[in-house]
């Protein structure tokens, strides 16, 4: 859009410490576009020009379309990357071959330049209708996806990216890193869909209702995946099958990653299978999805104190009587340990 913030953008390119990178300016503008340099540092810059001005997913198309490098990141001209960016994610995709969408996390500043939050969500093939999996300029995409088909539907005003991303969801899984990655300045953009400042409220509210109406029943089959694949892994447990159970608790938590109950799941099968330790992290990361089940913090509790780990197990109990003082299997722990 011709911002003066265009300079510190291509300034975040330039600093990257990856060697081959093709940069793609894309007029959004229009008429009156500045002039943008032949280099941003190093690398090539190449200026997309239109004699008319290009909404959001006009823009992003041009520059997919433009785009040569077997990789692709997108980058808003007043947002930054950090400078390990294309190589953080490329070292990752080039480790998982089969994963075509590598993102991680994102700084979230507000308007003077001040942390409000570091963003980063798990993968899970139900979670991507739910949310939108990261900021557009957390990623990098393979260009494959495009001679497959996969564009930014231009009838989207806002949302371009959450829908580009769940046609890509139809043709691979993504890889999320929890490396920093990007700098979202989320009050400078002016699109409506973000936060502070840059929010319209009725604007995010009609589009998640055009994203509802394209995608619902894709989104409804793949609920209905997770909770067979839960079912299953459920009956396995129950009727002693551990190594069944376990694979299918996996399964389970892959397809819906922010869920607590299949990595519950998980935890069980492998504490009836006498391996604690491993219970034990299933149990503390499904605290972490559901801290508001006292059966995550008990079991937690639990495998602590069968591990021999008697004051942790102690502290943890404690931490249950307090929150849930008729919660019978808590008070039995204390008193077990007192």
């Amino acid at each position: 859009m011709g911002r003066r913030e265009l300079a510190d953008a291509l300034a975040s390119i330039a600093d990257q410490d990856w060697p081959a990178i093709e940069v793609v300016v894309v007029n959004a503008l229009g008429p009156g576009h500045p002039p943008v340099p032949a280099q941003a540092g190093a690398h090539p810059v190449r200026f997309v020009d239109s004699p008319t001005r290009r909404t959001r997913p006009q823009a992003a198309n041009a520059g997919w379309d433009a785009a040569t490098g077997d990789w692709v990141g997108f980058l808003d001209d007043d947002d930054l990357y950090l400078p390990a960016h294309a190589s953080t994610l490329l070292r990752h995709a080039h480790a998982h071959p089969g994963a075509r969408v590598v993102y991680g996390a994102t700084r979230m500043v507000d308007r003077s330049g001040a942390l409000a939050k570091v963003e980063w969500r798990p993968w899970g093939r139900v979670d991507i209708f739910q949310h939108v999996p990261c900021p557009l300029n957390a990623v990098v995409a393979a260009r494959s996806l495009r001679d497959e088909g996969v564009r930014f539907d231009e009838s989207f005003e806002v949302f371009e990216d959450w829908d580009f991303w769940l046609q890509a969801a139809e043709r691979t899984p993504f890889l999320a890193v929890r490396d920093e990655v990007a700098v979202y300045r989320f009050e400078l953009g002016r699109s409506g869909a973000s936060e502070g400042g840059n929010r319209d409220a009725r604007l995010i509210d009609d589009y998640l209702v055009r994203i509802a109406a394209k995608w619902k029943a894709r989104g409804e089959q793949w609920v209905a995946r997770y909770e067979r694949v839960l079912a299953d892994a459920q009956r396995s447990l129950h009727e002693g099958r551990l190594p069944e159970a376990e694979r299918l608790f996996r399964e389970a938590a892959a397809l819906w990653a922010v869920k607590g109950e299949p990595v519950f799941g998980l935890g069980v099968a492998r504490a009836m299978a006498g391996r604690l330790a491993d219970a034990k992290r299933a149990f503390e990361h499904a605290l972490r999805l559901a801290p508001d089940d006292p059966g995550c913090l008990c079991n937690l509790a639990l495998t602590c104190e069968r591990l021999g780990e008697r004051d942790e197990a102690r502290a943890l109990g404690a931490r249950l009587v307090a929150r849930w003082p008729d919660y019978e299997p808590g008070r039995a722990l204390l008193r077990r340990l007192s």
